[in-house]
């Protein structure tokens, strides 16, 4: 009788071991479940959140811009730009970065005809993101047009300023030259951070019977629908008036011996400094 009930005593525990072994290892697989499964999911939702945090920044800026250049008011405007967020979750604390370049010299626009030839040399801000799991961006404010640029390729998600049939011009353009201020010129981290813009001046130049435009670019495929559309806005037709040749780096629009475009083009000058202070 005494054995009979040692063997149900060792029974139970046996039992009571494997169920403990059973119990941690759904835990355990539960665990790497949501930190292999669902953990992800939760980082790209709230890194998706923060790139539309930036997207909207940079709306704000290209805005805050353009009226500066319509009112030529130099009152300092200021832009809070989301650099990146630190994202948490109960099993993980990570952060998602971004960077902000001011870019002197970093796009060029080119005008010529068989007499002369006008090239405007222009900085740009550049943002770039540092994610987990959800698709990195760029936001590119290039001579007043804001490109977004990621793995699928670019688009002018916001033209630069034109006007078409302006007068005596076919093409009335306005192009915004960044010129950085200050020492900071470029910025890593995660948080909000600010972006000082004010307006300085305006320098303007006409050209008439246009043959080429040539874009100097790391963002073709954004210039090119945007001067695509601009030529056939003007009810100009592919092939016949114009062409376009595209490359990596550059966009040139040849335009037909017998077609006439003369174009005007505004040079503003942007002062733009990134606000002192820390980033985390």
């Amino acid at each position: 009788m005494l054995e009979k009930r040692r063997i149900q005593q060792d029974e139970c525990a046996v039992t009571s071991v494997i169920i403990a072994l059973l119990l941690f290892g759904l835990i355990i697989t539960s665990l790497v479940t949501i930190q292999t499964v669902y953990v992800p999911r939760w980082v790209e939702q709230d890194e998706g959140l923060y790139m539309h945090e930036v997207a909207d920044s940079f709306a704000e800026l290209k805005h805050a811009i353009d009226i500066q250049t319509i009112s030529q008011d130099k009152i300092p405007v200021s832009t809070p730009i989301t650099l990146g967020v630190e994202v948490h979750s109960f099993l993980t604390s990570t952060r998602s970065y971004g960077s902000l370049w001011l870019l002197s010299d970093d796009f060029t626009i080119t005008l010529s005809n068989d007499t002369v030839q006008f090239s405007y040399i222009l900085g740009t801000i550049k943002y770039k993101s540092t994610n987990n799991y959800y698709v990195n961006q760029q936001y590119i404010l290039e001579a007043g047009g804001l490109i977004i640029n990621q793995s699928q390729g670019n688009i002018m998600s916001s033209d630069p300023s034109r006007i078409l049939n302006s007068g005596d011009f076919e093409i009335a353009f306005t192009f915004i030259n960044i010129s950085d201020l200050g020492d900071k010129t470029s910025i890593s981290g995660y948080g909000i951070y600010s972006l000082q813009t004010n307006y300085s001046d305006t320098s303007s130049q006409n050209m008439v019977d246009v043959d080429s435009i040539f874009v100097n670019t790391n963002y073709p495929n954004a210039w090119h629908l945007f001067l695509n559309n601009t030529f056939q806005d003007l009810g100009y037709s592919y092939s016949t008036d114009f062409t376009i040749t595209v490359t990596d780096s550059s966009v040139t629009v040849e335009i037909d011996p017998g077609t006439f475009v003369d174009i005007s083009v505004d040079i503003v000058k942007i002062y733009t400094q990134i606000s002192p202070g820390w980033v985390r």
